[in-house]
């Protein structure tokens, strides 16, 4: 079980935030297009299961351990995850060199 949580977040920070959570595949970023402003106070709990804990060697499904990431999110705090087209800001870089000596 994972259980966690914040206070004073808002819900942008949350979007950014889910994508790094186990079972971390959902695969692309998490756009906030709630509406919602202001900070807000939550605490979600989940199941997760990594890949390679079974000892069989098949794969264990989360969702037959309890809610999924994406069930708790929806269940818990009211935020369904749709695969969407929307733009999203990306750090670019188009060009490394070595330090030169000072």
């Amino acid at each position: 079980m994972v259980l966690t949580g914040s206070r004073d977040v808002t819900i942008a920070a949350i979007a950014a935030w889910i994508p790094r959570l186990p079972p971390g595949d959902l695969g692309r970023p998490v756009v906030d297009q709630t509406g919602l402003s202001g900070t807000f106070d939550f605490s979600l709990n989940w199941s997760f299961v990594p890949p390679d804990s079974s000892s069989s060697g098949t794969v264990n499904q989360p969702e037959f351990m309890g809610l999924t990431l994406e069930r708790a999110l929806r269940e818990q705090l009211g935020l369904n995850l749709k695969p969407a087209v929307a733009p999203v800001q990306v750090f670019v870089v188009d060009h490394v060199e070595m330090p030169s000596p000072n």
